[in-house]
Order: C-alpha cells, then structure tokens, then sequence
C-alpha cells in the first residue's frame, strides 16, 4: 500500500477536458477526489455521454490492469484534482504484490463491468438502432 501513495502525481484537469477517447491507450490509471466527469460513446463522429461521476472516481484502472484499450470517451464536465500513477509503476506495485493484485483484478473488473460497461453498451445499443432507422443515413460509424 505504501507503494501506491509514493507512486501517485498530482493532476488537474480543466474543465470540458477529454481525459480519454475511444481507443486510446491508457497509460495512467487517475484518481479524482474533486469534480465531475461524464463518460460515454461516440457514433457518426457525435459524442453522447450517458453517465455522470461527482466526487471520487478511479478511471483508467482496467485499462490498465487488463492491457486495454479505452472502450469509452471520458470527459471533465468541471474542474478535476487528484493523482494519478502510470501504467509501469501500476503494473510493478500489482507484479510485486500478488495477494493485492488478486483482490483488485476482481474489484476492478467487476466495478467496470457493471457500473460502467454494462450500462454504457444498452444504451449505445438502442442509440444504434435509431441512428439506422433513419432514412438520411447508409451507414453508421461507431466502434
């Protein structure tokens, strides 16, 4: 545990900030403790944020730990403070402790999956069926 908090920089970010877009790599893992952020999706190039984080918030984790990429936009809606710690030195304090490892891996994991991931895709799912039911559009862009 003391390895993380020697690990942690200082970090703000202003306000309507894209912290993290589609497909991007993540080479942090941030932790907010002040402002708000919006996450969502983009289809035809216009982006569509469906859900709102105030106060503490942890991005980037599973991107991370899993060696993803960002499968989402992230978006500061004020300004953001907090730390972050990037990925080498998150990747060595895991590979260094693995009892913690294990319990985060399952933690963060499950976190995405059903506080973000889980909602985030019903709702890209249904925006996708209206965007192609409209008769001004042949083909619909989105990853």
């Amino acid at each position: 545990m003391i390895q993380i908090l020697h690990a942690l920089e200082p970090r703000t970010e202003k306000k309507d900030t894209i912290l993290i877009n589609e497909l991007d790599e993540q080479n942090e893992v941030l932790f907010f403790n002040h402002g708000t952020i919006e996450i969502g999706y983009e289809i035809n190039r216009i982006k569509k944020y469906v859900l709102r984080f105030k106060g503490i918030n942890v991005i980037g984790a599973y991107d991370c730990t899993f060696n993803k990429r960002s499968t989402f936009v992230y978006n500061t809606i004020s300004v953001c403070k907090g730390y972050s710690i990037r990925k080498h030195k998150w990747k060595a304090i895991c590979q260094s402790n693995q009892e913690l490892s294990s319990y985060l891996n399952v933690l963060i994991f499950h976190d995405f999956e059903t506080r973000i991931k889980k909602k985030i895709l019903i709702e890209k799912e249904q925006d996708m069926i209206k965007w192609s039911q409209r008769a001004d559009y042949e083909s619909i862009l989105a990853i």
